[in-house]
């Protein structure tokens, strides 16, 4: 059982309403998901405390663990209150804080004691992250993305497009709302050129949640073509797409390794294509562990 806003107030709206807390508490569900906002409310409180919910309670997953950090001081600081679970628990329950990009030297031990996890009472497990059906595409970017014009993505929509279904569904990672929304907006302009209704839909924190979800349906059944979103997009969505296009460089590693694990979403391959600045010139190349490797 998910627990929001939304099913919340689903739930209460049925004959007889339904009490979603007490439900779980009762222990009806084998899983429950909710948001970080949810840890310092009054009936996340009272569901831990809950003897019947404690007995059968086996394991607490904190996903997308690299993100408690960066929007805990700030963009969205319920995230730093992940931080007190431990503490709300018996001491025998599992905790398992997982993320697909997280620096093994600085954010990770970082994490983990903010989370409570103490040596030696903890295995740290790092698997490979590497994506063996995608395509890396190193691309300089020759324009600016900051106006209402994307000529760096004209290639996108090719002179001889037949039909939308050529263009590969397709995630367009930006840093800003502004630039995804006039993105989105210019994409469909150039669609508009061959009669075609809108494929390309912006994907941020300002759009309503019930609008992201169908965004999201509508990629999987094929209405929509291209998601052009923000770090909102970022954030463990499944997302039907083959490629992903990081137009606006992430100042970390770890975002880039984020989004493109968003691409081959099927496992049938697919292409990460990556923009720098024209300027750029790095000196250095270094992996994910620190150490230095040979690149261009």
């Amino acid at each position: 059982m998910a627990i929001h806003d939304e099913s919340l107030t689903q739930a209460l709206q049925e004959t007889p309403p339904c009490m979603l807390w007490t439900e779980a508490a009762s222990g009806k569900y084998d899983i429950i998901a909710c948001a970080p906002k949810r840890v310092p409310t009054k009936n996340f409180k009272e569901l831990l405390e809950t003897t019947t919910f404690q007995d059968q309670l086996g394991f607490c997953v904190v996903d997308e663990a690299h993100l408690i950090l960066p929007w805990g001081n700030g963009f969205w600081e319920s995230y730093k209150v992940l931080g007190r679970l431990c503490s709300l628990l018996p001491s025998y329950i599992t905790f398992l804080a997982m993320s697909g990009s997280m620096h093994p030297k600085t954010v990770r031990p970082k994490t983990q004691e903010l989370l409570g996890f103490v040596p030696p009472h903890f295995e740290d497990v790092s698997l490979p992250i590497d994506w063996t059906d995608l395509i890396y595409c190193p691309h300089t970017l020759k324009h600016p993305i900051t106006g209402t014009e994307f000529p760096n993505l004209a290639w996108l929509i090719p002179d001889m497009l037949a039909s939308p279904d050529d263009i590969p569904c397709t995630l367009i990672a930006v840093r800003t709302i502004a630039i995804a929304q006039n993105l989105a907006k210019w994409l469909n302009q150039q669609l508009g050129r061959f009669g075609m209704s809108p494929k390309a839909y912006p994907f941020h924190s300002i759009i309503p949640q019930e609008e992201q979800i169908q965004t999201l349906a509508n990629l999987e059944s094929g209405l929509v073509q291209i998601v052009v979103a923000t770090t909102a997009g970022q954030v463990g969505l499944d997302m039907a797409v083959r490629d992903v296009i990081i137009l606006d460089l992430p100042s970390d590693f770890e975002a880039i390794t984020q989004w493109n694990g968003c691409a081959s979403w099927d496992g049938q391959g697919g292409h990460a294509i990556i923009y720098a600045p024209d300027a750029i010139h790095i000196e250095n190349v270094a992996d994910l562990d620190g150490d230095p490797v040979a690149g261009k």
